[in-house]
């Protein structure tokens, strides 16, 4: 489990200097202006098995395999997760396996998607590989308790003990 405390050391670590003075521009064209929320990029030699939280903006290059809350997630060309995302900002350009719930949600044309989005605003770009429900939620708290009342659904394909339709004669 990672986990970050800023109270830990208030100075300014070789880490953030680098940081600072590197001027890289994201894939999705955005910058994180000075005095912002801190980013956090897992880089592509990481996977990460378990749940990740943070306050700031995450980056995701490489693999988590567990459930993602941040406020802020990017994940880039050769990012993937397979879990649940919970964000207020969530960009895809890779690769997600599981539910998103972000007030704002844009899906790349490089982005391959599995799973519900529940949303406030959506954007998807041609070219997108996306199989799954879009529901527009008016907060989060609507998305969070649609998403925990259909994953408790009990209904099941192929189940020989279901009810099934039977057509009009």
């Amino acid at each position: 489990m990672f986990t970050r405390n800023s109270e830990i050391n208030n100075s300014k670590s070789s880490i953030d200097q680098v940081a600072e003075a590197d001027n890289r521009v994201p894939a999705d064209g955005t910058s994180v202006a000075k005095g912002s929320a801190r980013e956090t990029v897992i880089s592509n030699d990481l996977t990460i098995h378990g749940n990740v939280a943070s306050d700031g903006i995450v980056r995701l290059e490489g693999t988590i395999i567990g459930d993602m809350n941040c406020s802020s997630l990017v994940v880039e060309n050769d990012g993937a997760i397979s879990g649940n995302i919970s964000a207020d900002d969530v960009k895809v350009h890779g690769r997600v396996e599981g539910t998103v719930h972000g007030k704002n949600v844009m899906l790349h044309s490089t982005a391959f998607v599995e799973g519900d989005i529940y949303h406030q605003g959506i954007g998807i770009e041609m070219g997108t590989q996306y199989d799954g429900r879009l529901k527009w939620v008016k907060n989060a708290e609507e998305g969070q308790k649609l998403s925990s009342e259909k994953s408790t659904s009990t209904s099941v394909i192929g189940n020989d003990n279901a009810p099934h339709a039977q057509a009009a004669e």
